[in-house]
């Protein structure tokens, strides 16, 4: 727990997160100027209106968000690269809790396939401590008690399926998938750092708060990196969690898209502190 809580007090840069929506509205307009030529050779005007959500954009394409009665029930997190706070639904903050109050370094995390059982078993006891207003240490003791770790990091990514919308718009796979058209790496770094900036606020927060936690248990699981004798590296867990970041309806991807999502979300999430930061792109 020490190396963890030493590791979450290190935040050393400004991120979008940390802008006040007045000076976040300016930013953005910046950042499309500055970079207007790789964004309009790159998409189309509709494109464009989706992403800024303009009228056109809102009545033609409008980005499912996480709802207001949802965004209730959400609570600051310690997982983040900013300053400011980073809000998370109540049941990703006790589950990440729980798993980092545990011995993560394992083998298997993010990998090995627990029975759909054991992972209902783990997600109901989780999602009905928090309906019944159970303690935040109690959930997290029976959590801990009756799971372990590499349960606990399965049932992770089926609470982030769980969501009525995913973290990354499906509406803006499309999009993405144009992505990788590009040659230039700089370019298309330009163009996550404007999609990112495209997301709804609360989408932002829970996307940068998961790549956080991903970086963070990867890091103490294979020592910084050094031991990958029985852990995925960033790219392997990149892969595996490409679906329950971007995809609600896999039947409606085919294997080609499937590929180029999955270059992306390792391009996106291994390169995420350049993409989440103010004015590093710009």
């Amino acid at each position: 727990m020490d190396e963890i809580k030493t590791r979450l007090e290190k935040k050393d840069m400004t991120t979008i997160n940390d802008l006040e929506d007045i000076e976040f509205i300016t930013y953005k307009k910046d950042f499309l100027n500055t970079h207007k030529t790789t964004i309009f050779n790159s998409l189309s005007y509709i494109e464009i209106s989706k992403l800024n959500q303009t009228i056109l954009g809102r009545w033609m394409y409008p980005v499912v968000s996480f709802a207001k009665d949802d965004i209730k029930f959400w609570i600051a997190t310690t997982l983040k690269y900013g300053q400011r706070n980073v809000f998370v639904p109540l049941n990703f903050y006790t589950l990440t809790e729980t798993i980092l109050s545990l011995d993560i370094k394992v083998g298997g995390l993010f990998r090995v396939r627990n029975s759909m059982a054991t992972v209902k078993e783990c997600v109901n006891m989780l999602e009905e401590g928090i309906y019944n207003r159970v303690s935040f240490k109690e959930i997290r003791d029976n959590l801990a008690e009756n799971f372990n770790v590499i349960d606990l990091t399965t049932a992770f990514k089926e609470v982030l399926r769980s969501y009525k919308q995913t973290v990354i718009p499906e509406s803006f796979l499309p999009i993405i998938l144009k992505f990788s058209k590009l040659e230039d790496k700089n370019e298309r770094l330009s163009l996550y750092h404007y999609l990112y900036l495209s997301l709804p606020k609360y989408n932002r927060h829970l996307l940068e708060a998961t790549i956080y936690f991903l970086y963070l248990v990867h890091d103490i699981a294979t020592n910084d990196g050094k031991d990958y004798t029985t852990n995925m590296d960033m790219e392997g867990i990149s892969t595996v969690m490409m679906p329950n970041i971007l995809l609600k309806n896999n039947n409606e991807v085919n294997l080609e898209e499937v590929s180029i999502l999955v270059e992306f979300m390792k391009e996106f999430i291994l390169n995420f502190s350049v993409i989440v930061q103010k004015n590093t792109l710009l």
